[in-house]
C-alpha cells in the first residue's frame, strides 16, 4: 500500500453472551520499515513580555517544515476543557535546519495561558510539550 500501513485491533465484547474475550490481542509484524521520519520539537519556557519560544530538535526526513504554536486560556477543569478546549493556532514561520524560534502571544485577556510549539511536516502534525504563561 502506497500510504503506508493501518492496523486495527479491538478486543470487542461478545454481544450474545456479554463476555469480553479473556485472552489478549498479540500482533507481530516483521520487516516493517518507516514510511518517514519525523521532526522533533520542543516548546520552551515563555518570558514574561508574552514572547513564545521554541525548539526544532530535527528536521526528520524534511528540507523544511512549517513551526508555529498553539495557545489557549488555560482550563480550570474538565467541564473548562470540553467546552474551551480549542486550540488557536499562531504561525512562527517556515525552518530549513535546526534551531530556536519565536512568536509574540497576541493581545489577550488577563489571565493565565497554555501554550505549546508546533511543527508541521508533510505527513504528520506534531506538538511540543505544554508550557504556561501568565498575562497581567
Amino acid at each position: 500500500m502506497e500510504d503506508g500501513l493501518e492496523v486495527s485491533v479491538v478486543r470487542a465484547q461478545r454481544i450474545y453472551n456479554n463476555h469480553r474475550w479473556p485472552n489478549p490481542i498479540v500482533v507481530k509484524l516483521e520487516h516493517v520499515e518507516p514510511a518517514f521520519i519525523p521532526p522533533a520539537i520542543r516548546t520552551l519556557p515563555a518570558m514574561a513580555s508574552g514572547e513564545m519560544s521554541g525548539e526544532l530538535i530535527d528536521l526528520g526526513d524534511e528540507t523544511e517544515v512549517q513551526v508555529g504554536f498553539k495557545y489557549r486560556l488555560k482550563p480550570k477543569g474538565l467541564n473548562d476543557i470540553i467546552r474551551n478546549g480549542d486550540w488557536q493556532e499562531l504561525a512562527a514561520g517556515v525552518l530549513k535546519k535546526k534551531g530556536t524560534f519565536q512568536a509574540q502571544l497576541p493581545d489577550l485577556p488577563s489571565g493565565r495561558y497554555q501554550i505549546r510549539a508546533v511543527v508541521r511536516h508533510n505527513y504528520i502534525s506534531i506538538e511540543g510539550a505544554i508550557e504556561e504563561i501568565e498575562v497581567p
